[in-house]
Formats: C-alpha cells, sequence, structure tokens
C-alpha cells in the first residue's frame, strides 16, 4: 500500500485529470455547434477545470518548492524550472496550430495576422490583443498559462523568505493587493491594460491552493463523512452558473472547486489510492492533454461529419474524439513530454549543483588562505 504522503499526491493527480478531463468536455461541446450540431448541455461547465487547475497549481508550487524556500539562487532557479516543465511543449503545441492554419488559411489564418506579433506574444506568455481586440494566444489554451507565468514570477519573488507561512502570507497579499489594484485603476479608466488583465480576480484562486497546501502540510485531514458534504458543496457551486462574470466565477467555480480539493485531498480515505490506477496516469499526462486536445479538435470533428454524415451524432463523435484526445496525450506525455521535461530539469540541476560547487570552494580556499602577519 502506497504511504500516506505518496497517496495525497496520487489524490492531486486524479484531480488533474478530472481538470483536464473538463476542459476537453467544454471545448468538445463548442465544437460541435462549430459543426451545425447541437451543444452538449451542462458540457460548457467543464470550463471550470481551468478553475481547478488553478487551485492545484497553487497547492503544487507551495508544496513541492518548500526545499527552495531561503535558499540561495531560489528565485531563478525556480523559473527556470518551470519554464522547462510549461514552454517546450506549449511552444511545440504552437508551431503545430500555426502549420495548421498556414496549411489551410482562411479565418484561422487571417484570426493571427500579422503573424509574426501575435507568435511572439504566445510564445513569451504575453497578453497582446489581437488586431480583433480579441486576448488569445495562437494556441487558445494558452490564456490560462499566460496567468501561470504571472503567478510563477510572483511566487519566485517571495522565495526570499524562510518559512512557508510567511510565503503563503506574502503571497496573499501580492496577490490581493494587485487585484484590487486593477480594480480600482478598471473603474477610473481603460488604461494599464497589463494589470487590468493580469490581475483579474481569478488569480485569487491560487491562493486557494497555497493555504491547502499549508493544510495539507500540517496534517489536516478530514473523515469520509465529512469530506463527501464539502465536495457536493463544491460541485454545487461549480453547476451555480454556466457563465460567470470573473468575479461570480472565483466566487462559484473557484470556491467550489477549492472545496473540491479540499475534500479529496485532505480526506483520510485517500490513503487507498494506488499509483497504478488509471485516473492516476491520465492525471500524469494532464498537461499534455490540456495542450494537445485542441489540436485534436482542431481537424478530426469535420472528417467525422463527412465520415458519418449531417445527423446529430454526437454520442459517436464524443466517444471517438475523447479516445483519440486520451491516446494522444497518454503518448505526448510519454514521448515528448515527460523526458524532454526531465532532460531539462536535469541540466538545471547540474548548473546549479556546479555553481554551488564553486562558490564552496572558492569559500574553502579563502578561508584557507593565512593572512598576511603585519611587522
Amino acid at each position: 500500500m502506497p504511504s500516506f504522503r505518496q497517496s495525497r499526491i496520487e489524490s492531486v493527480q486524479i484531480l488533474r485529470a478530472v481538470a483536464a478531463f473538463e476542459v476537453t468536455l467544454a471545448h468538445l461541446s463548442a465544437s460541435f455547434s462549430m459543426m451545425g450540431l447541437n451543444p452538449i448541455p451542462g458540457f460548457i461547465l467543464g470550463n471550470a477545470g481551468v478553475d481547478l487547475f488553478f487551485v492545484i497549481s497553487g497547492f503544487i508550487m507551495v508544496y513541492a518548492s518548500e526545499g527552495l524556500f531561503g535558499s540561495p539562487g531560489a528565485s531563478g532557479k525556480f523559473m527556470l524550472r518551470r519554464v522547462a516543465r510549461i514552454a517546450p511543449l506549449y511552444w511545440a503545441a504552437t508551431a503545430f496550430q500555426c502549420s495548421i492554419y498556414f496549411y489551410y488559411g482562411g479565418p484561422g489564418l487571417e484570426s493571427i495576422q500579422p503573424v509574426w506579433r501575435n507568435l511572439l506574444a504566445s510564445l513569451f506568455f504575453l497578453p497582446i490583443p489581437r488586431e480583433t481586440g480579441q486576448v488569445s494566444p495562437i494556441l487558445i489554451p494558452g490564456w490560462t498559462l499566460n496567468y501561470e507565468m504571472f503567478f510563477y514570477l510572483i511566487f519566485a519573488s517571495l522565495l526570499w523568505l524562510t518559512q512557508r507561512l510567511n510565503v503563503v502570507l506574502a503571497l496573499s497579499a501580492a496577490l490581493i493587493g494587485l487585484v484590487t489594484l486593477s480594480e480600482l485603476i478598471g473603474s477610473f479608466t481603460n488604461s494599464f491594460f497589463w494589470i487590468r488583465y493580469l490581475a483579474s480576480p481569478i488569480i485569487l484562486e491560487f491562493i486557494f491552493g497555497a493555504w491547502i497546501a499549508l493544510a495539507f502540510r500540517s496534517g489536516i485531514t478530514l473523515r469520509l463523512r465529512y469530506a463527501i458534504p464539502i465536495a457536493l458543496l463544491g460541485i454545487g457551486l461549480i453547476c451555480w452558473t454556466e457563465s460567470p462574470s470573473p468575479r461570480d466565477r472565483v466566487l462559484t467555480w473557484g470556491i467550489g472547486s477549492a472545496l473540491l480539493f479540499v475534500a479529496v485531498v485532505l480526506c483520510d480515505w485517500s490513503n487507498r489510492i494506488s499509483p497504478r490506477n488509471v485516473f492516476v496516469q491520465l492525471g500524469e499526462a494532464s498537461y499534455s492533454m490540456y495542450i494537445a486536445h485542441w489540436l485534436v479538435l482542431t481537424e478530426p470533428p469535420d472528417i467525422l461529419v463527412r465520415t458519418f454524415g449531417p445527423a446529430d451524432h454526437r454520442l459517436i463523435y464524443s466517444i471517438l474524439i475523447l479516445s483519440e484526445v486520451i491516446a494522444v496525450s497518454i503518448i505526448s506525455h510519454r514521448v515528448v513530454e515527460k523526458p524532454l521535461t526531465s532532460f531539462l530539469q536535469n541540466c538545471i540541476d547540474r548548473l546549479y549543483r556546479t555553481r554551488e560547487a564553486r562558490a564552496s570552494a572558492g569559500a574553502a580556499m579563502t578561508l584557507s588562505i593565512p593572512s598576511k602577519s603585519t611587522n
């Protein structure tokens, strides 16, 4: 049986799989409307998977980065590792999406003009509006990565603090302060676009995950009889509305996702979860699924429509497309994402170990040199 700590992480992986599936279902339903089919009722709630991802991200950053708190060079090492984790697969998918636009032309290619500007904005996680005024990277799901990178920068700037409570308190103050500033600016002017965009209320959801990480690290657990109603309350909040405003989104989808996360991760039942659980395996491939599902949805639905005819075959489409998304995600994770991330992060770790060894050797040499006596 897996250890208590290991099982808790397995529960996080399951929630990552849930979040990735939610987003995939939402975009799958949206693709139906583009094919002339009726969207599937309720699938739009899958957009709340983004909010669950943000809660998970806040949790993981505090949980997994504790060894960096207060250490020399922590901020740089943290950012390099996060870029190595997020960027390569996203860049490759963005390049693939561009190739699709260039191959087929039409509205897709027109929507990313001028290409050079939108490509640079996408690759460097910059929320630059398109000609239409829409703020969206070339690969549509990448809009959430703009917020992720913004969160990473703020979190990295706080790693000089040595205690996790102080890090979470400072993080909370920084994000709440930025959102408050954004709201104040937005009430007076349309200027300062980046502040108003990046300091959206949705970034408060990272705070939820950070505080849950503190509770987890403190050994707080929930009995199953308490976890179930908390999870149901969270699901109820998520289902409260299908299209919330930015503020209401935090109060419904954000808090709902946080309650669901608390119920699953802090539940004492989670020590029964095996690393071999199929949902744990899908959770490990959740980032690949989040990135790759959009590429799968770009063209295959049209092929399926031509194959099965214009009738409403949503169930058939759903099964075939979801099967393809899962297959592509697992292959992407095992063949591209996992080995590439491991290689890059190992290079970063070796770089910092070498720097630390040289610094230690230099300090030791300095101490070993006898001082000159004065006559």
